[in-house]
């Protein structure tokens, strides 16, 4: 098992550190940053699981959401025990009956690969790679952790295509709570 933090070196590598390259500051650093994507990954990964919530709870009980005692059974007892994965397999399946089915298989691919990413986040050691120059010397750190079976590299533009994606991966599930809402509020008011 891989300690949080490592740096793995190739075992026949001859390395030395570049004299420009402090490597426990620059390691110190890296491993700071990647607890805050850490933390955002899982932050963001709270509100889609709460916009999930919200889309399956209007859904399922319509009018009765406005009954704040029905709610709060659902939300603690229904909801609560559910895991990331159970909520997606469950807002999929509402979806299915209020969305196009090419937007719907979109979206579960989505939903399914933020889960890996919390997953990998939540439970994964990130380790670093170096790089060396021509005289096998480290002149950086390379970020790296394992997304299911998968190495990803936390680095070059991998941070703000992350941010993009979960950005609209929450407005969407977001609008997706105002598909069952609005009609469950319009039923309370009749």
């Amino acid at each position: 098992m891989r300690a949080e933090g490592e740096i793995r070196f190739p075992k026949d590598w001859n390395h030395v550190p570049h004299s420009g390259c402090k490597l426990e500051e620059a390691q110190k650093d890296h491993i700071t940053w990647v607890r805050q994507v850490r933390g955002a990954v899982l932050t963001a990964a709270y509100e889609i699981e709460r916009n999930l919530g919200g889309f399956i709870e209007f859904y399922l009980l319509g009018p009765r959401a406005a009954n704040q005692t029905i709610r709060s059974i659902f939300e603690e007892d229904v909801l609560g025990p559910l895991t990331f994965e159970r909520r997606i397999n469950l807002a999929i399946r509402v979806a299915r009956e209020l969305m196009p089915k090419s937007e719907v298989k979109e979206l579960q691919s989505r939903l399914n690969d933020m889960k890996s990413l919390r997953n990998a986040m939540a439970h994964n050691p990130c380790w670093f790679e170096p790089y060396l120059d021509h005289d096998a010397k480290v002149v950086r750190l390379r970020p790296m952790i394992m997304k299911g079976k998968q190495e990803i590299a936390l680095d070059g533009n991998w941070g703000e295509q992350l941010s993009d994606d979960i950005g609209a991966l929450i407005a969407e599930t977001g609008r997706m709570v105002h598909l069952t809402l609005d009609p469950a509020r319009e039923e309370a008011d009749r």
